[in-house]
């Protein structure tokens, strides 16, 4: 029996039942199962598959996958990344994204010359749009790198024919296709596609103008030496190669003066600028010879008409300064002087 003023069963196991059951409820709340994510979450899974959807070549499932992390929370920061890729998206969407697809997987096997074959077939039936013309693109500059130039060249000239090409990819297709063309010694080639699209005046068209007036000074530099030479032949025949004219121009007095004529300036390099020792050590190499063989031509003159000394001074002057330049043009250092 229940003694006055004693709790009965009820009063004790209702609390008890109601305490177990709250620690239940909480218990569950608690686990993976039954705690649900909070929209940021569920945002960035969805932003994960589109991004793994991308990376398995199926852009329509990463546009699905970018337009439901958009519609969780479109004022989010992770919602900004998924509207670009939207965008990006919807860009290149012509023909159902199979073409997107076929770019994508492209993309991947830049390096396989049989893929990018396979790919530049392909292409030729995209429909027009952004894909197609970047698809040349990747053509154009992976055969470059692979070194394939007629490849290349033919993938620069069809990226070029795209229709609506923006002015960015213009300059840059006619860039890409003069510098090749340059390369290849089509010097010629190049400067009439750079005036074909009016870019003569761009970046790559002063390079390409830069390295032909180059060119045409080497052409110059190396015929003074030729002409320097046929003239000693022409004047001296090889009367500066006697033994007592070599004795002559190897006095002591004489050498000295050579000295330090080609070390002078090799020692102030050496000293303070070191960046440029190589090209003053290539220097002194280079014109002491020259130095020694007009040294040479001027013993052997000796009482020549004075028409023929000025002819050979200024012959060695002239070979001189055209040695210099071929050496500061093969280290790609003109002391400030424009190329």
């Amino acid at each position: 029996m229940r003694r006055a003023g004693q709790p009965g069963v009820a009063s004790v196991g209702l609390p008890f039942l109601g305490g177990a059951l709250l620690g239940v409820a909480l218990l569950g709340v608690g686990t993976p199962a039954a705690r649900a994510q909070s929209p940021a979450q569920t945002q960035r899974a969805e932003l994960e598959a589109a991004r793994a959807a991308e990376e398995a070549f199926d852009p329509a499932e990463a546009m699905e996958r970018y337009r439901a992390a958009l519609e969780i929370d479109p004022s989010s920061r992770l919602a900004r990344r998924a509207r670009g890729r939207v965008r990006y998206l919807e860009e290149r969407s012509e023909g159902g994204f199979a073409p997107l697809a076929e770019l994508m997987r492209a993309q991947q096997a830049r390096g396989d010359r049989e893929a990018l074959r396979r790919f530049a077939e392909a292409r030729r039936g995209f429909p027009s749009g952004r894909v197609r013309q970047e698809g040349a693109m990747l053509l154009a500059e992976s055969w470059s790198t692979l070194g394939d130039a007629e490849e290349a060249l033919s993938a620069y000239r069809e990226w070029l024919e795209e229709p609506e090409l923006e002015e960015q990819a213009r300059i840059r297709a006619t860039a890409g296709l003069a510098r090749l063309l340059e390369q290849e010694d089509r010097t010629d080639e190049a400067i009439a596609v750079l005036n074909e699209q009016a870019l003569g005046d761009v970046e790559v068209g002063r390079e390409i103008a830069a390295a032909q007036r180059t060119r045409v000074r080497r052409g110059v530099a190396l015929g003074v030496l030729a002409g320097f030479a046929l003239l000693l032949l022409a004047l001296l025949r090889l009367r500066w190669l006697e033994p007592a004219v070599l004795r002559r121009a190897a006095a002591p007095r004489r050498l000295l003066v050579g000295a330090y004529v080609l070390l002078g300036p090799l020692a102030v390099a050496w000293l303070y600028d070191p960046s440029s020792r190589d090209t003053f050590g290539l220097l002194a190499l280079t014109l002491a010879p020259l130095v020694f063989v007009a040294s040479c031509a001027g013993q052997a003159l000796g009482g020549a008409p004075r028409w023929k000394r000025w002819a050979v001074a200024l012959g060695a002057v002239a070979a001189h300064a055209a040695a210099g330049y071929l050496v500061l043009v093969a280290r790609g250092n003109t002391l400030g002087l424009a190329p």
